[in-house]
């Protein structure tokens, strides 16, 4: 029994190692023009349900994209894992962030059918020649300015992927001014706990405003810090 429990407990592990290799790369795609910084802090052992991508989309155009999938553990990192690698398979065909999210959109329903274990998504696409952005959200929530905390709005949130056979986002189109900043986040950064209340939108902006003009890793370290101190380091979902 012990030995069978012991086989069981590598192979999980075995598991676990994976499904991190194909969530995180081992090193961020950086671009002229460009300076990209991404922390993730899993709530559950190793691997959770959150995941980022950057990579390269149709010359000259860099592709950064994040997701949140439902639920903890192994069983949203499983989902993560496929999800991220369908996107990174498709980036280099589109510049166009709904076309790119209904393609991953169609490979999780055919794969394993629309459920309510959904995936929120962002996707960006800029292009450094023009300092274009463009971007589309599959059920989450906007991507922030860093020096201003302004919300990238589209017409329209799409559809979680996963739940139906259409996204049906809408793209927004940016140009962006030099040195000018973008954040993604997932949910458990705004909502991770504290003592009294959780972080929230407010303190979320109020840091970014109050610390404008930091390099990308600066504000990364700086909201990592901050969500340790808000949480006592003890965070409830992925960030």
């Amino acid at each position: 029994e012990i030995g069978r429990r012991l086989r069981s407990a590598e192979e999980e592990l075995v598991d676990l190692r994976a499904i991190r290799d194909a969530l995180l790369s081992p090193a961020l795609v950086q671009r002229d023009g460009m300076t990209i910084a991404a922390q993730t802090t899993p709530a559950q052992g190793h691997v959770g349900g959150d995941f980022y991508f950057v990579g390269r989309g149709p010359e000259p155009t860099a592709i950064m994209a994040i997701g949140d999938v439902v639920g903890k553990g192994l069983t949203a990192a499983r989902r993560a894992a496929f999800t991220r690698t369908v996107l990174a398979s498709v980036a280099p065909y589109s510049d166009d962030p709904c076309r790119l999210l209904g393609w991953v959109n169609t490979a999780l329903v055919e794969r394993l059918g629309a459920t309510a274990e959904f995936v929120t998504a962002a996707c960006l696409i800029y292009n450094p020649d023009t300092r274009t952005l463009r971007y589309a959200f599959a059920g989450h929530h906007p991507a922030l300015t860093l020096d201003t905390a302004e919300e990238l709005t589209a017409e329209r949130v799409g559809a979680a992927l996963g739940l139906d056979r259409r996204v049906n986002c809408a793209m927004g189109v940016s140009e962006l001014a030099p040195g000018a900043g973008i954040l993604l986040y997932t949910d458990g950064l705004t909502e991770a706990k504290g003592a009294r209340d959780r972080y929230g939108n407010q303190r979320l902006r109020a840091t970014l405003i109050n610390h404008a003009g930091r390099s990308a890793e600066d504000t990364i370290d700086l909201l990592k810090t901050a969500i340790e101190r808000h949480t006592a380091g003890h965070v409830d979902d992925d960030v």
